[in-house]
């Protein structure tokens, strides 16, 4: 039986989280005298991972987004299952305005493709709403993220 594991991220995990980002991206490509054309994570520069969806694309940017989320007191948690890190979920403590009043913020949940569809993001959720209740929130909300069609 495996057990998953959800705990606060720290800058030891960040190359596990960027696995968990990258494992979403089909194609990686990189633009030359303005034609997109493929190319190999390891051609890419970090403004070019970055492309591919943010901080979360490379070991350098990540490491300074995680660091940043720690030394303000937020919470980047993380899913494991057997020793493996399959998922991420950024939780912001605030406060909001009007009637939110204390609030939990979640962010961004992105789980490991080859894992996806095993409660690991329910889970995740789950154990942002149990930070924010024990952190005295008043609401919880999540940030939608919208995407190009």
């Amino acid at each position: 039986m495996t057990k998953l594991i959800v705990r606060k991220a720290s800058l030891d995990d960040v190359k596990d989280i960027v696995e968990v980002y990258c494992s979403s991206i089909k194609e990686w490509f990189k633009y030359v005298n303005g034609r997109r054309v493929q190319a190999r994570y390891e051609d890419l520069g970090v403004s070019e991972r970055f492309d591919h969806g943010g901080p979360w694309m490379s070991i350098e940017t990540c490491s300074v987004h995680i660091n940043y989320l720690l030394t303000s007191g937020q919470y980047p948690l993380i899913a494991i299952l057997n020793d493996k890190v399959v998922g991420e979920l950024e939780l912001y403590i605030g406060y909001g305005r009007g009637v939110l009043g204390k609030c939990g913020f979640i962010d961004v949940l992105e789980v490991h493709n080859n894992f996806k569809r095993r409660g690991i993001g329910r889970r995740l959720v789950y154990e942002a709403i149990k930070i924010s209740e024990d952190l005295g929130c008043d609401t919880i909300a999540v940030w939608p993220n919208h995407f190009p069609p």
